[in-house]
């Protein structure tokens, strides 16, 4: 959707950037195969695609604070400590050593049962109609011009687009343009063209 909206050559450009933004950040170095991979996978998107700072505007934009244990520099230290092939998985599980830290806090929770999406209940938001009521509220910005059209294509009502799609307003009409509102000083600031 994204090449069809903006062409194969921007996706290209923006693409390639992500991977050059990254590599200065943790060195040319990555293990070699899969686990080289995995590893520049996971800090592209820690370092191009920090959810947490989205939410945490959210969250100051209604008066709360989002603590995120998980994003601290020692956490970051931690993580790095274990070699790249020891990391992120064994014997086919994916998280095993986060699962493993859990079961022997909560030996009673099955940490192995299949997971679904961490963030919005999507199926329950579909069935209620939440997402065409928001959509009334929080009118896309000008500025997702390009994209909107592309988006309005997808049917499914679970689709991850339009869900990220009305989070992206949301946070526009209640955080982008609310004069009230001051970046917290740990927030990335972002433009828009």
């Amino acid at each position: 959707m994204v090449e069809q909206a903006f062409g194969r050559e921007v996706l290209r450009e923006r693409s390639q950037n992500r991977i050059n933004y990254t590599l200065k950040r943790i060195g040319n170095t990555l293990p070699n195969g899969i686990d080289g991979q995995i590893h520049l996978g996971h800090w592209i998107d820690f370092y191009c695609d920090d959810t947490v700072s989205l939410w945490r505007q959210l969250a100051f934009s209604h008066g709360k604070e989002l603590v995120a244990p998980f994003a601290t520099a020692a956490a970051a230290r931690t993580a790095l400590s274990i070699a790249a092939n020891k990391r992120y998985f064994s014997n086919g599980r994916v998280k095993y050593l986060l699962k493993d830290l859990l079961h022997r806090r909560l030996p009673e929770y099955d940490v192995d049962k299949p997971k679904g999406h961490s963030g919005l209940p999507t199926e329950r938001f579909a069935v209620e109609r939440i997402f065409d009521r928001a959509r009334e509220i929080f009118s896309p910005p000008d500025y997702l011009g390009p994209i909107i059209s592309v988006v309005r294509e997808v049917t499914d009502p679970v689709a991850e687009t339009r869900w990220n799609l009305l989070t992206l307003c949301a946070w526009h009409h209640r955080v982008f343009t609310n004069a009230k509102l001051t970046p917290h000083p740990r927030s990335r600031c972002f433009v828009f063209h």
